[in-house]
């Protein structure tokens, strides 16, 4: 389904059903249902909706044990990082699922590590959760890291979940009406009823807030005032979004990539979901441009203003376009060696997504020898590397680099041209001073102030990419 036909059925849904007046164990559900339901429309991804179907008895209590005994474990693992009461963290770095670049002196975090040094650089005392895949990271970072399983030891939240969701009570009739009305209309449209599943949402709801329950005593424990997030449209991001507003504190989402520009289905056309105590979507949100903080106030809500909505710039580049950190110092080098001694314009292609646009190819094989290309596969997306290393084999202008060992930040210091589909490296690459070819139908819109003032350029077609090229690096 296209994009603007899915905003169009959750605009609908939401201003003729009362959606985020569902509660399931005082928490407001929509947002987590919205999210999957978004995601399945866009993408097809019919493995996530299937996770939600009931499961048998002996398969449901065989997961639950399992995942009670990795909880457990863990919980002895780092039982001795549990948390002083006499530390204080005025902001909290959290994450839901950050990517690690592993370098040889150690690894970092490409979503909250460079926030972590700018912070440290002004003197902000502040504190780094990073959840991935239900481990908590120990980055080789000289920073101060809780780790969250030590609190697991109290909680034990799986297996609180795992005792109640099965003998969870009726809904209110309020709830029950809501439920029937959203049934009926994704019987209507033929989508996924998995998602409404009573049991399934009981339980995802119970998951969310117990965790909010864990982040709300770590909120507690620290004294923090604030937290600043990324990617908040997950369980772990639902959860401290609640716990922030039950503790009465602010929790702002940090743009990543296409985030807050309404081309992301979790940051586009919210339609008033509140903040009260019951809510799982971030209080506020720290945006890169002008465009991005007018797209969010847009949305009909009154949660979202002038006031919360706060244009911050792409904070880690302000902070690492003039310092690269020694623990990049090799990499740096590294790319200085390689690429430093190219004469030629270097065009660094960034890719998106699984499949590889073949105009990329024919603009290539019919440019010649006059630039050198580098492409860059997406971190999600690092299966294309055998496949795209065949195809360019014979062609020795061409370098295939895998994102997940080199910081775009630091490419981009070699780079001539940046050319993608419409991904946010064509901000990175204006912080360079580095112009961008934009070849996707959406980018115009996206781009369209830049477009407009001759930073960003558009085309879709092999020619006129290459007479782009050819005036680009005279």
């Amino acid at each position: 389904m296209l994009y603007e036909e899915v905003n169009k059925l959750i605009s609908y849904i939401e201003s003729s059903i009362d959606v985020y007046k569902l509660k399931i164990n005082g928490i407001s559900i929509w947002p987590a249902i919205r999210n999957q339901l978004t995601n399945y429309l866009l993408f097809e991804n019919e493995s996530r909706v299937s996770e939600t179907k009931r499961k048998s008895l002996i398969e449901g209590v065989r997961k639950d044990l399992n995942l009670s005994f990795n909880t457990i474990w863990n919980a002895f693992r780092y039982r001795h990082l549990k948390l002083s009461t006499k530390q204080v963290a005025h902001t909290i770095i959290f994450t839901g699922s950050s990517p690690r670049i592993n370098l040889k002196n150690g690894s970092y975090s490409t979503l909250f590590s460079p926030f972590l040094w700018h912070l440290n650089a002004k003197n902000i005392n502040s504190l780094c959760v990073e959840v991935q895949r239900d481990i908590f990271q120990l980055p080789n970072e000289k920073i101060t890291l809780y780790t969250l399983y030590a609190l697991y030891i109290k909680y034990i939240t799986r297996l609180k979940v795992m005792c109640t969701y099965r003998f969870y009570g009726a809904l209110p009739n309020k709830d029950k009406k809501i439920l029937y009305q959203l049934n009926l209309y994704f019987s209507e449209k033929k989508l996924p009823a998995n998602l409404l599943d009573e049991k399934y949402l009981y339980r995802l709801s119970l998951e969310i807030k117990n965790l909010s329950y864990i982040y709300q005593d770590l909120i507690q424990k620290t004294g923090a005032k604030r937290v600043i997030s990324s990617m908040w449209y997950s369980v772990p991001g639902f959860a401290m979004n609640n716990a922030c507003h039950v503790k009465g504190i602010k929790c702002f989402d940090y743009q990543h990539g296409l985030a807050a520009a309404n081309a992301h289905p979790s940051y586009s056309c919210w339609n008033n979901p509140g903040n009260d105590e019951t809510s799982i979507m971030p209080s506020g949100f720290y945006v890169w441009r002008e465009a991005d903080r007018k797209a969010i106030i847009s949305w009909n809500c009154e949660c979202y203003t002038h006031d919360n909505v706060v244009v911050t710039g792409n904070i880690l580049y302000k902070y690492l376009h003039h310092n690269i950190p020694k623990l990049l110092q090799d990499t740096n080098n590294g790319l200085k060696s390689l690429y430093g001694n190219e004469i030629r314009p270097i065009v660094l292609i960034t890719l998106q997504s699984l499949q590889f646009n073949m105009m990329y190819y024919d603009v290539i094989t019919n440019y010649g020898n006059s630039v050198f290309w580098v492409i860059r596969v997406h971190p999600r997306f690092r299966s294309q590397l055998g496949y795209l290393t065949d195809l360019f084999s014979s062609i020795d202008n061409v370098d295939v680099q895998d994102s997940a060992a080199i910081p775009i930040f630091l490419m981009l210091k070699f780079v001539s041209i940046n050319m993608t589909s419409f991904s946010t490296t064509v901000l990175d690459a204006l912080i360079f001073k580095i112009p961008s070819i934009v070849t996707h139908e959406k980018s115009r819109q996206i781009y369209k102030y830049e477009i407009s003032n001759g930073l960003v350029y558009y085309a879709d077609k092999q020619c006129e990419i290459s007479k782009l090229l050819l005036e680009l690096t005279k």
